[in-house]
């Protein structure tokens, strides 16, 4: 029997961090169904990984997954394909990314999907905005050329989030053609798939999911890190433990509280931007909040300070565990041998 709602995650491939992910986003999920009757299911070709989770797993064989991601290789197209899979399988469906927590009563969600409603995450910018991007020009000047372009008051939408109903499938298939149809614009664009969606689903009344989802990719590598630390405290097994337990985990990444985070802001005044960033990342990892959770992670500030462009001298100093000397060092010992001890192993390798 068709259910007449439908949660669906689609994930493929072994990576702990992207099983991880769906597993805490299913946690979130089972906590707002609220007793509601919605069906909850994985899309996978490793259903072994969700065994004893409380869904219904469906796998997925690898030549599906080829199909799905067509001639030209796009893994992106996949995910628009499994949206296509599974709206005739239920009345309403909501597709969520692995990357996202819910938080507040699915039923509510559900209830703006109809033939005339659908449901994305945010809106990114309107096409106006976005064809005027450095990295969209010539994909603009290539569907203007086509006969393409849509209304400049189009709205273009982050996808981790999208609810649709069944009469929705052939606007679904017509944003997989039109992935086909941009093969050679990916390089410069990587949101084809966002883009065609939008552009398909533009007849709609969309709502945002902002609020009572949150989908955190601008902070994975934050929250990486401390998913591991819960999963590795109470295992990856569906339990009650691990249920109840979920809401412990920090959904942001671990910042210094206010004032010591107005003192950094002084400590930095008299700095360049650029050397400014770079003490904030090594101040931050330094002085983040003592739970075990932000400890998991802040080695991922000194990380976003390595990506930074480094003076001539500052690889050297890291490399000798030296703390650059025209930045302020934390005002206790230990908060700065930690983050130089970790610059030392990665700048030495």
């Amino acid at each position: 029997m068709r259910p007449t709602r439908q949660l669906l995650y689609f994930v493929y491939g072994g990576a702990q961090a992207y099983r991880q992910e769906l597993k805490f986003s299913l946690l979130s999920a089972l906590h707002w169904r609220q007793g509601q009757d919605i069906a909850l299911r994985i899309l996978t070709d490793r259903p072994q990984d969700y065994r004893g989770w409380p869904a219904e797993v469906v796998a997925i064989e690898a030549a599906t997954l080829r199909e799905w991601q067509g001639q030209h290789g796009y893994l992106h197209r996949s995910k628009a394909c499994a949206i296509a899979w599974a709206l005739p399988r239920a009345d309403r469906t909501l597709f969520l990314d692995s990357d996202t927590v819910v938080q507040a009563p699915l039923a509510s969600l559900f209830d703006g999907i109809d033939s005339g409603r659908g449901l994305l995450d945010i809106e990114e910018w309107s096409w106006r905005k976005a064809r005027t991007r450095p990295e969209f020009a010539r994909f603009a000047a290539a569907l203007a050329a086509r006969g393409q372009e849509p209304a400049e008051e189009t709205r273009l939408y982050n996808s981790g989030v999208c609810g649709l109903a069944r009469a929705h499938l052939p606007r679904v298939e017509r944003a997989i053609a039109l992935i086909d149809d941009w093969h050679g614009h990916d390089e410069e664009v990587h949101t084809l798939e966002q883009i065609a969606l939008s552009f398909s689903l533009a007849d709609l009344a969309i709502s945002e999911a902002r609020g009572s989802i949150r989908h955190y990719y601008a902070e994975k590598r934050f929250l990486h890190f401390m998913l591991a630390h819960f999963f590795e405290r109470y295992g990856e097994d569906y339990s009650p433990t691990l249920q109840s337990s979920w809401q412990e985990v920090p959904l942001t990444k671990p910042l210094p509280d206010v004032w010591t985070r107005l003192r950094v802001k002084w400590q930095l005044a008299g700095l360049d931007k650029q050397r400014a960033s770079l003490g904030r990342k090594l101040l931050y990892g330094c002085l983040a909040p003592q739970d075990s959770y932000a400890r998991a992670c802040r080695h991922v500030w000194w990380e976003r300070a390595l990506s930074e462009r480094l003076g001539g001298g500052d690889r050297q100093a890291f490399a000798e565990g030296i703390w650059p000397n025209d930045l302020p060092r934390p005002h206790l010992a230990d908060e700065a041998s930690a983050a130089l001890d970790y610059l030392r192993k990665r700048v030495r390798g």
